[in-house]
C-alpha cells in the first residue's frame, strides 16, 4: 500500500537531510546564477563563433538545463533506493556524473513519449495564424483548428501524466532507453494498477502547485530574499515526493518484464531429422 505521508516527510528522517536537500538547492541557484551571467556578460570566444543573441541564450539555457538533468537523475537514485527499501532513501550527493547520464537519457525518453504534443501544436498554430484574418470564415475555420488542436493537447498531456510512472519505472529497472519505451510493458503495467497510479499521478501535481505556490508567498514574508531558497525548495522538493511516489509504486506493483520466446532458428546444436525414406525402386 502506498504511504502518501511518508513521501512528504520521509527527508527530515535523514540525519544529513539539511546538508543534502541544501545541495540540491545549491545547485540550481548556482545554475541559475550562471545561466543569468552567460545571458549577460559577454562570451569573446562564443561570440567569435556565433552571433552574441544566439550564443548566449544557447549557453544559459545549456547550464540550466544541465541542473534538471542533474536533479532527475538524482530523482532517480531516490527511487531505487525507495524501491530497494532503504531505511533512509535520501541519496548522498556523490554520483554526480552517472545522475546527468540516467537523468539525460529518462528525459530522452519522456520526450519521445511527448512527440504528441508537437504534431498537435501543428494545427494550433495553423488556426492562430487564420484567427489573423479579417475574413469571417477564415477566423471560424481558425478557431475551429485552435480549439481541436488544443483539446488533443489536453487529453493527450493528461494521458501522459498518467503514463508517466509507468514508462519511469521501465526505465529504472535497468536505466536503458529502450526500457523506457517497453510500450506493451508499460500499458499492461498501467492498466493492472490504475488507481494507484492515477492517485500518484494526481497527488504528485498537487504537491507540485502546492510546494511552489507556497514558496512563491514565503519569499515576499522573507523581503524577498527568501525566494533565493523558496523558490528552488518548491521545484526541489515536488520532485522529491513525485520520485519517492514511484519508488513505491515500483515495490509495491513490481513492474514485470514480459520476455519473448527465443526463435529457434535450426543452429547447429538443433537436432536433425535422419532421412529415413526407403530407397527409390529400380527402374
Amino acid at each position: 500500500m502506498i504511504d502518501y505521508g511518508r513521501a512528504f516527510s520521509f527527508f527530515a528522517e535523514d540525519d544529513h537531510w539539511l546538508e543534502k536537500l541544501g545541495i540540491g538547492v545549491g545547485v540550481y541557484i548556482a545554475s541559475f546564477i550562471a545561466a543569468l551571467l552567460l545571458a549577460i556578460v559577454p562570451s569573446f570566444l562564443v561570440y567569435l563563433l556565433l552571433p552574441w543573441t544566439a550564443a548566449s541564450n544557447l549557453a544559459s539555457g545549456l547550464v540550466f538545463y544541465l541542473s534538471i538533468v542533474l536533479l532527475v537523475g538524482y530523482g532517480l537514485r531516490l527511487l531505487r533506493n525507495v524501491r530497494t527499501g532503504i531505511a533512509h532513501p535520501l541519496p548522498a550527493w556523490d554520483d554526480w556524473g552517472n545522475d546527468l547520464i540516467r537523468g539525460f537519457k529518462l528525459i530522452v525518453v519522456e520526450l519521445i513519449w511527448a512527440l504528441p504534443l508537437f504534431l498537435f501544436a501543428i494545427p494550433t498554430g495553423i488556426g492562430t495564424a487564420m484567427n489573423t484574418r479579417i475574413d469571417d470564415t477564415t477566423t471560424f475555420f481558425g478557431t475551429m483548428l485552435t480549439l481541436c488542436g488544443g483539446c488533443l493537447s489536453l487529453l493527450y498531456w493528461i494521458f501522459l501524466a498518467v503514463m508517466r510512472p509507468g514508462f519511469t519505472l521501465a526505465y529504472a529497472r535497468d536505466e536503458q532507453i529502450a526500457s523506457g519505451l517497453r510500450f506493451d510493458l508499460i500499458f499492461d503495467w498501467t492498466r493492472r494498477n490504475t488507481g494507484p497510479v492515477v492517485t500518484v499521478a494526481i497527488v504528485s501535481w498537487l504537491a507540485a502547485i502546492v510546494i511552489f505556490f507556497l514558496g512563491v508567498i514565503a519569499g515576499p514574508i522573507l523581503l524577498c530574499v527568501g525566494w533565493i531558497i523558496t523558490l528552488p525548495l518548491g521545484i526541489l522538493l515536488p520532485l522529491l515526493i513525485q520520485y519517492h511516489l514511484y519508488g513505491q509504486l515500483a515495490r509495491e506493483y513490481p513492474m514485470e518484464a514480459v520476455d519473448r520466446p527465443d526463435v529457434d532458428l535450426g543452429g547447429p546444436d538443433t537436432p536433425v531429422e535422419e532421412d529415413t525414406a526407403p530407397p527409390a525402386m529400380p527402374a
